[in-house]
This record gives C-alpha cells, sequence and structure tokens, in this order.
C-alpha cells in the first residue's frame, strides 16, 4: 500500500477528531473563555506564568513527544502495520487525547492542582501519597534513560574490543551537541526578550527561527568532541537549571523553538512521503504472537504508548500546562491538539519505517530512532539539503525528542517529590519537611536518584516502563472519572479507556511478573546448543563434549545437577549460605564449560614500550621485554598463542581458568608500570598513570 495514502488516511480521521469529538467533549465539559486561570489566578512569575496559547501548545506537543512516538509504533510493527496504524488513530482520538485534555481540564478547574493533589482532593490523602511515591519513582526511571539516551546521541566516540576511538559520526554527533547547548543558551535570550517586549504572532515567530538558526550555524561551525560521560554530566547540567528556572526564561522558550524544529521535521516527512510516495513494504498483518514481543494483547497497546495514550502526559497537563494557560479556550488545542499531532508523527514513523524495510518485508537495520533519522535524512536530501545539514539535523532532532522529555519530567519529578512532604501550614512545618520541599534540594535528591540509575544499570527495571506508564493512564482516568461525578459533569465518554486500560495494565503486569518469576526459576539453568553433549556421573562429574574438544570437571557433591532436554538445572539442597554460594558458583563453571567447547575463550595482551616486541617460533612465546635476555613461553596443553602483531598476544583456549592463568603468566613477565605503562597489559586494561617525581629547586 502507498504510504501517503496512509498518512492522508490518519491525518482526516485526527483533524475531523479535534473538529468534532473534542469540540464536543470541550462543550459537555464547560469551558468558560472568561474564567480566571490559575497562572492569572496565582502568576509568581515562576511556575505559574500566564502564557499565550500558541506557546503553551509548543510546550505540551515537545514535552510529550519523546522518544515514544517514534520507538513505540516501529517495534510495535513486528505485529504488521495495520494493528499499529489502528491502535494510533483509535487510541490518540478516544483514549490519550482525552486524557491529556481531561487531566488539563481538571487541573486548571482546581487551581493547577497536580494530579497527586487532585487525588487527594477527591479520592484521599493515601492515594495521594502511593500516587506520588508512584509518580517519582516514575519520573526517576524516565530521566535516567532518556539522560542516557540523549548522551549517547551526542558520543562523539565508540569503543571496539576495549579500544576506544573517534567514531565515523563524530563530527555530526559533536555538532548536535553543540547545538543542543546553544539553544539553551539562546532560549535563556528568547526569554529575557520576550519577558521585556512580549512578542507575538509573526514577531515572536520570526525571533524563534531567528534563534534556530543562529544554533545551527554555530554548532555546525564549532562540534563538540566529547564522550559520553561528558555529555551525560552535561545534560544533568541542563535539566538542573530547567527544573528550577522559571518557565519563562528557559523551558517555555526552548519548547517554542523546538517545536518549529518538529514541525520542519513532520513538514519533511510529509513533503517526503507525497513526493516519493514510497510502498509500505512492512507486512499488513503478522499474527497475534510475536517470537521476541510477545502475545498481542496487551505488548501492542502497552508498545504504543506515545502516540496512543501515555499516563505521562497527564503528568505534563496537570504539571506544567496547567499553571501557565491563560484562558480556558486555549485547553482544547493544548490538551486535545497536541496529542493528535503526536499521533500523526507516530503514524510519520510508522510510514518512513515501512518505507525503509526491504521489498520481502524484511525491517531495516538499527534502531527506530536510526531508521527514522535515515528515513528523513534521505528526503531533505531530494531537495538539495547538503547531507552533512540532514543528519545534523536530523541528529538534533532525535536528541531534542528525548531532551524536551527530560527537562519536563524533571521538573513533575522535582514537584512530585515536593507534593509528597508537603503540608497545608508549611510556615510552621518541622524542619526536615521544609527541607524537603526546597525547590533546590528537591531537584538534586530528584536528579541523584536519576543519575544513580544510569549508574548502576536502569534498563534492568526499563521493560516495566511500558507497563507502569499504561497504569498511570488508567490511574488518571479514574481521577478523572471520579472528578467529572463529583462536579456534575458528564464521565460516560471516559469508561471504554478506562476499563480497557485497566484490563491492559493489568494483564500486562501479571505476564512481566509471571515472565521475571519464571526467569528466577531458571536462573540457574544452562541450555545447551546444539552440537554439545553434556553428561553427569558419580559423584557429580560433568563431561561437556562440543566442537572445539571436550572438558570434564569434578562439582561439589552436594549439588544437585539434573540434564533434562537441551537445559542443565542446577540446584541446592539448603538454604545455607554455603549453599547459596556454591549454587550460583557451579552453574557458572557449567556455563563456561558450554561456551568452551562451543565458542572458545580468548584474552587478548598488548605490548607497550620502545623496543618491546613478541614473536611466534614453532609452539613457543618469544618475547624481548627490554631485558638482558628474551624471555620465552611454551605453549601448554589445551592453549595456543596467536601473534597477529608484534605489540599483540591473543591467547586461546576451551578452558576458561587456564586461558585466563596463562594471560596471567604472560603478563606477569612485565607488568605495565604505572608513569609511562610501558610493560604488557590486558587489552580492556585501563592504566591510570602517576605524575613523575619533579626534581626540587636548588
Amino acid at each position: 500500500m502507498n504510504t501517503l495514502v496512509i498518512v492522508l488516511i490518519a491525518a482526516v480521521v485526527l483533524v475531523c477528531a479535534y473538529a468534532f469529538y473534542g469540540r464536543w467533549v470541550a462543550k459537555t465539559w464547560g469551558v468558560n473563555p472568561n474564567a480566571q486561570t490559575p497562572a492569572v489566578k496565582y502568576n509568581d512569575g515562576k511556575d505559574y506564568v500566564p502564557t499565550n496559547g500558541w506557546t503553551v501548545f509548543s510546550h505540551q506537543f515537545s514535552s510529550i513527544a519523546g522518544a515514544g512516538p517514534v520507538t513505540g509504533a516501529i517495534q510495535a510493527a513486528a505485529f504488521g502495520w495495520l494493528p499499529v496504524l489502528l491502535w494510533v488513530l483509535i487510541g490518540g482520538v478516544f483514549f490519550g487525547a482525552i486524557t491529556d485534555f481531561g487531566a488539563l481540564y481538571a487541573s486548571v478547574k482546581n487551581d493547577g492542582k497536580s494530579m497527586g493533589m487532585l487525588i487527594e482532593k477527591y479520592i484521599g490523602k493515601l492515594g495521594r501519597k502511593l500516587f506520588l511515591l508512584f509518580c517519582w519513582l516514575f519520573c526517576g526511571i524516565v530521566i535516567a534513560a532518556f539522560a542516557d539516551m540523549v548522551a549517547g546521541t551526542f558520543n562523539a566516540y565508540t569503543t571496539v574490543d576495549g579500544v576506544t576511538s573517534l567514531a565515523d559520526a563524530a563530527t555530526t554527533n559533536g555538532a548536535a551537541g553543540m547545538v543542543s547547548i546553544m539553544f539553551m543558551l539562546f532560549a535563556v535570550v528568547f526569554g529575557l526578550i520576550q519577558k521585556k517586549f512580549n512578542f507575538s504572532g509573526w514577531k515572536e515567530a520570526v525571533l524563534g527561527i531567528v534563534f534556530i538558526v543562529l544554533s545551527f550555524a554555530v554548532g555546525m561551525k564549532f562540534p563538540l568532541i566529547f564522550d559520553k560521560a561528558t555529555w551525560s554530566y552535561i545534560t544533568f547540567i541542563y535539566i538542573f537549571f530547567a527544573a528550577v528556572l522559571p518557565m519563562w526564561l528557559l523551558k517555555q522558550p526552548r519548547d517554542y523553538m523546538t517545536t518549529f524544529m518538529f514541525i520542519c521535521m513532520i513538514a519533511g516527512a510529509v513533503v517526503g512521503l507525497l513526493v516519493a510516495h514510497p510502498t509500505m513494504n512492512l507486512p499488513v498483518f503478522t499474527g497475534f504472537n510475536n517470537e521476541k514481543l510477545g502475545t498481542m494483547f496487551p505488548i501492542l497497546f502497552v508498545t504504543v504508548a506515545c502516540g496512543a495514550v501515555s499516563g505521562f502526559h497527564s503528568l505534563v497537563s496537570s504539571g506544567t500546562s496547567s499553571k501557565t494557560v491563560e484562558s480556558e479556550k486555549d485547553m482544547l488545542k493544548v490538551g486535545y491538539g497536541a496529542m493528535v499531532l503526536e499521533s500523526l508523527l507516530a503514524v510519520l514513523a510508522l510510514c518512513v519505517a515501512g518505507a525503509a524495510a526491504a521489498a520481502d518485508g524484511t525491517p531495516a537495520a538499527g534502531t527506530p530512532f536510526q531508521i527514522f533519522s535515515r528515513g528523513v535524512a534521505g528526503f531533505f536530501e531530494m531537495f538539495g539539503v547538503p547531507v552533512y545539514v540532514a543528519t545534523v539535523f536530523m541528529t538534533m532532532c532525535v536528541s531534542a525528542l528525548a531532551l524536551t522529555s527530560l527537562d519536563a519530567v524533571a521538573r513533575i519529578g522535582r514537584m512530585s517529590f515536593q507534593e509528597l512532604f508537603s503540608v497545608d501550614d508549611m510556615e510552621h512545618a518541622e524542619g526536615w519537611r521544609k527541607l524537603f520541599c526546597n525547590t533546590y534540594f528537591s531537584t538534586i535528591i530528584t536528579l541523584a536518584f536519576g543519575f544513580l540509575l544510569t549508574q548502576v544499570g536502569y534498563a534492568n527495571i526499563w521493560p516495566l516502563f511500558g507497563s507502569a506508564n499504561q497504569l498511570l493512564s488508567a490511574l488518571v482516568l479514574v481521577t478523572l472519572c471520579v472528578f467529572l461525578k463529583v462536579t456534575g459533569r458528564s464521565n460516560k465518554m471516559l469508561f471504554p479507556p478506562l476499563i480497557i486500560m485497566l484490563c491492559v495494565t493489568f494483564t500486562a503486569l501479571v505476564q512481566r511478573l509471571l515472565a521475571m518469576v519464571h526467569a528466577i526459576q531458571n536462573a540457574a539453568a544452562v541450555t545447551i546448543p546444539a552440537g554439545v553433549e553434556v553428561s553427569i556421573a558419580e559423584p557429580n562429574v560433568v563431561t561437556v563434549k562440543g566442537p572445539k574438544g571436550t572438558l570434564t570437571q569434578t562439582m561439589r557433591p552436594e549439588m544437585i545437577i539434573k540434564v533434562e532436554g537441551n537445559v542443565i538445572h542446577v540446584g541446592r539442597p539448603s538454604e545455607d549460605k554455603l549453599h547459596k554460594s556454591l549454587h550460583g558458583l557451579t552453574r557458572s563453571l557449567i556455563h563456561d564449560m558450554v561456551v568452551g567447547v562451543t565458542d572458545g575463550f580468548k584474552k587478548e595482551l598488548e605490548i607497550n614500550g620502545v623496543g618491546y616486541k613478541a614473536s611466534k617460533e614453532g609452539n613457543k612465546l618469544v618475547m624481548n621485554l627490554g631485558y638482558s635476555h628474551l624471555v620465552t613461553m611454551e605453549e601448554i596443553d589445551g592453549i595456543t598463542i596467536d601473534v597477529p602483531a608484534p605489540n599483540k598476544v591473543v591467547i586461546n583456549g576451551i578452558d576458561k581458568q587456564k586461558v585466563g592463568q596463562f594471560a596471567a603468566n604472560v603478563r606477569g613477565k612485565r607488568p605495565p608500570e604505572p608513569y609511562k605503562g610501558k610493560g604488557i597489559k590486558y587489552a580492556t586494561e585501563t592504566i591510570r598513570h602517576k605524575e613523575g617525581k619533579a626534581g626540587g629547586k636548588k
């Protein structure tokens, strides 16, 4: 099917939904253009700031259009493009947009209260505390994931086999990073100018476009070549300021400028599809089960969150946007309009991925972001845009998708932490409570939690994000139903999405918990690959035979080792500390035996120093290490030595312990010294150099 037809159908559906269904909901609930909004009533110049409707729309769209619309739609296309398209359109219109608009509407009608405070008002204090704690933990996971994503996008280095070098895309990534920094600086300038002159309409648009062009001009001229760790520090410094500075000074102007960039990206994709009108090469439907993802229900509805319905959006609607809307008449385009535009972005991402797929339906290689970036950059190149400019622009767009959500979630996380410990009478509250509600302290704690997750491995809990995100949307829908019922407004249009999302989230969470339990139960199991034979004799003598040889090892007799089919199960007789330790050790030893006879092990060493070198003579390793004599080592049984270069030695074998010990013996012939690093080191080893001793003045 032609991708242009798909985009046109989606555009017509979404525009009609906004014009008819969205306006009908707004009319049913009641919108009063003359009512005083929280932004006007509590204007503090920081969080509560009356703002032009289109600027608030820019903030809302930039904040919610994170990684989800692109990543989710392309990943879920494993079930076929038709299920994804139907869920994006139906979910976006009747689930996501109504939830986002409802959260914004309820917050504006309740003095800009966040969703947690609304739960306290309409459900109870315990519900509020549990919800705010859940939100804060949720925000920490999102901060960790998106910060890591941004740092990885700007990273100019790559590591292969322990060797770090400049990546092929170093200049492009560095330029995109510099553009992002200039965006931040010009956003502050933009905010100050707006504060003084209060531009609107075409004047505001022209000023924003000028700053965008200047940012790209400076960024592409002076790229910053930093590693991932450096960019991670820069990212966290930025989101700290984005979380504590007044909305008008950094967040709003940056979102306004970013929206122009997103519109340009979307326009480029639309025009590219219009001109090239490529064929949708992805299959229409592949079945209800996918080998990698699982069953279509509920995985499709969890994977495609942003773009259809996302609980995170309601945090933005009630956390920041509700405090900046200056008129209730702007709520429909901010809450409902931003969501349907995000749904269109998800459809475009799906079509770009479909156009990039092979004619036989094989998906394009790379991550969803890489597929989308390459596809849209290719469209820009069709119109004569230089490759470097197109690539930098799309790299910047990809990072901006994460950054705009990142600074919003950092601010929401900070506010959730403050609200978790706040009381009505903060003036007479305890000292520790005042400290925890301090803007700077709460921001530091929130970001420290997110940074810690990036260091210890947030990826271990990231699979729960999709289910938790949709559970959040279900909780928001419950709150909105109660709010509408209590205030005498119709809430029947929320029942279908509420029931379906509760079914989706509980099914997904149960599946995830069962999978985790199954994984824990099988943690001590070792899979036997094809071509490998395993036998166990008394007393626990394990023999593994494979393509590369045979290994035999005697395990502790009290351990329980059984072979069932193509799986080796390892158990322990009791929960004693010793048996727990032996359990993991036994499993690791058997796993290493299987890997050894299948793939083998190798240890690479490097020789550094003037005149230091190695060579292979028969079965002997001969090394010149600066001594008065040559150092010679013979191969032993089960070990082979390769010398691919005079300064490189590779130890190979099927026994991991033998390989490691022999490599350690080679290294021990001349361990690296700490001043110039001369000697033999492992290829992946990093030598911390010491400063030389400086001579004293006479």
